[in-house]
């Protein structure tokens, strides 16, 4: 927000530098992310009340919900953890040459997060966690057997699903339909599990042993996971946006940039995994929708620009949390950078010891000559 750059023709006139934030590209890299951050803030909030809810019922002998607790958890931490670890590092790279200061303070932030991709499980261990639990679940489906799952279960819409019925994709009456974008995160979802345990079935069924087998499909476990993770994601989204919705009244500006946050979530996911969608016959092959997505997005993050600043400060993160001097509340970034030049150990002189001590003899071999003859060194570079 505070960096400019490179003027452009419609700047000139007016002697101003364009703001970086002001770039479709830096808005295309940028606002996904922050859109992704919502969503799993929404799916985290609706987790820990699901779990609490769980955890009161199991005290008095109900376990209805173990196993769509344990896919969910599994599902959600393997898949956010991975998001947020890879965009800390997209969101450092956007900040340029400065994204590398250690005074920065995002170096030190992605040091902090990145062991929560691996501890209590990473994406494959836990993939395989909730691919197993989900080829259970369809594997009861198709023998017809009770899945006993509770009527709140999020796992409902695959025992709902058809994998035999003929589907025919089509093109939506538009992007932004809340709906039709969940059912096609959905119908992705569901084929990749339905192939998932046909690949799993077939493996067993020609004489792999049941371990030989589960290897055979730990890759598309994996698309699995990501898959129902998303539909999670988008699906807690929605219903926060219309909940924040119902509850303020039509004048309040805070319900239309949470919408434009969940559209360009669902439709960042579409862009990013176009191939998975497509073959899954969520999106249909050709006739220009996946440009017509790119194109929305890109308007999606243009409405999102004047409001972007506001929904990152809505997170309320301290300046001695962050640690930071590009993320400083007061926007005085470039003077924190020179206090920090300032305060630095290694900037107290011009010429630091250790080229006195060891650098100066490499790149000048005969001093160690001129300096057993007592001729002074100090003062040369």
């Amino acid at each position: 927000v505070v960096k400019r750059e490179m003027r452009r023709e419609a700047a000139r006139a007016l002697e101003k530098e364009v703001q970086v934030l002001d770039y479709s590209s830096q808005q295309f890299i940028l606002f996904p992310l922050l859109a992704a951050g919502y969503g799993m803030h929404f799916a985290g909030k609706w987790v820990r009340s699901a779990y609490e809810s769980f955890m009161e019922r199991a005290r008095g002998g109900d376990f209805s919900r173990l196993q769509d607790i344990h896919v969910t958890t599994c599902a959600l931490k393997a898949h956010c953890t991975q998001v947020v670890a890879d965009g800390m590092e997209q969101a450092r790279r956007s900040c340029g040459g400065h994204g590398y200061l250690l005074s920065a303070g995002i170096g030190g932030q992605l040091q902090n997060f990145t062991p929560q991709v691996t501890y209590e499980g990473d994406f494959v261990v836990l993939s395989i966690q909730t691919g197993r639990a989900l080829l259970k679940l369809v594997a009861k489906k198709m023998k017809g057997k009770p899945t006993n799952l509770p009527p709140e279960s999020e796992l409902t819409y695959i025992t709902t699903h058809d994998p035999f019925a003929t589907h025919s994709p089509s093109a939506p009456g538009s992007l932004l339909d809340f709906s039709w974008q969940l059912s096609v995160f959905r119908r992705r979802a569901c084929h990749l599990i339905m192939t998932a345990a046909k690949k799993f079935a077939d493996s067993a069924g020609a004489g792999r042993s049941p371990l030989l087998a589960l290897d055979d499909v730990k890759i598309d476990m994996c698309r699995v996971t990501k898959a129902h993770a998303a539909v999670l994601v988008l699906t807690k989204f929605q219903q926060a946006v219309e909940e924040v919705e119902r509850k303020c009244s039509q004048a309040s500006t805070v319900g239309p940039p949470l919408r434009t946050l969940c559209n360009l979530y669902a439709l960042s996911e579409m862009d990013s995994c176009m191939g998975d969608f497509v073959i899954s016959k969520a999106l249909p092959v050709g006739g220009g929708l996946a440009d017509k997505i790119l194109e929305e997005m890109k308007r999606l993050c243009r409405e999102l620009r004047p409001n972007a600043v506001s929904l990152v400060d809505a997170w309320q993160f301290p300046d001695y949390l962050l640690n930071s001097a590009l993320g400083r509340y007061d926007g005085r970034v470039y003077e924190a950078l020179m206090d920090s030049v300032r305060h630095e150990p290694n900037n107290t002189s011009d010429v630091h010891e250790s080229y006195y001590r060891s650098l100066q003899y490499i790149l000048h071999p005969e001093r160690k000559q001129q300096q057993g003859a007592g001729m002074p060194l100090r003062s040369r570079l």
